[in-house]
C-alpha cells in the first residue's frame, strides 16, 4: 500500500476511534463513515486496512490504554488528555505494537496528524509518549 493511502488509511481509523471515544457508537455507524469517505471506499486495500485497525485498536483499547498510561507524568491519567490526542495514541500505539511496520514512521505520522489537528503543543506530547513507548 502506497504511503498516502496508509496515512489516509491510519488519518480515518483515528477519526473513529475520536467518535468511539466520545460518544461510543455501535461500531456499525463507524463502518457508515469509513464508508462515507470516498477516497477509502474506491481502494479495497486502503479500507481494509482503515477499519482493521479501527477494529484492532477497540478490541485492545484497555490494554493499550494501560501502556501508555505507564508513560504520563507523575498524577496524570489517560483521561486526562483531550479525545483527540487519546485517539491519536491508541491508534497508533496498536499499529506499533501490533504491525510489522516501521515504528519511527508510524510515529512520524501520529505526530503530524496531532500538528495538524491538535493544541499547538501535544505533537511534542505524543512524540515523547510514542517514543518511550518504543524502548
Amino acid at each position: 500500500m502506497e504511503k498516502v493511502q496508509r496515512r489516509l488509511a491510519r488519518e480515518k481509523a483515528v477519526f473513529c476511534i475520536y467518535q468511539w471515544l466520545l460518544v461510543k457508537p455501535e461500531r456499525e455507524e463507524l463502518n457508515v463513515y469509513l464508508n462515507s469517505v470516498p477516497e477509502l471506499v474506491r481502494d479495497a486495500g486502503t479500507y481494509q486496512y482503515s477499519s482493521d485497525l479501527v477494529n484492532q485498536t477497540i478490541d485492545n483499547e484497555e490494554q493499550l490504554t494501560k501502556e501508555l498510561s505507564k508513560y504520563l507524568k507523575k498524577g496524570w491519567t489517560f483521561e486526562r488528555l483531550s479525545f483527540l490526542e487519546r485517539a491519536i495514541l491508541l491508534v497508533c500505539a496498536s499499529e506499533i505494537l501490533d504491525s510489522d511496520l516501521n515504528e519511527k514512521i508510524v510515529m512520524n505520522e501520529a505526530v503530524e496528524m496531532a500538528k495538524k489537528y491538535c493544541n499547538d503543543d501535544s505533537y511534542r506530547f505524543i512524540n515523547g509518549i510514542l517514543k518511550q513507548l518504543l524502548g
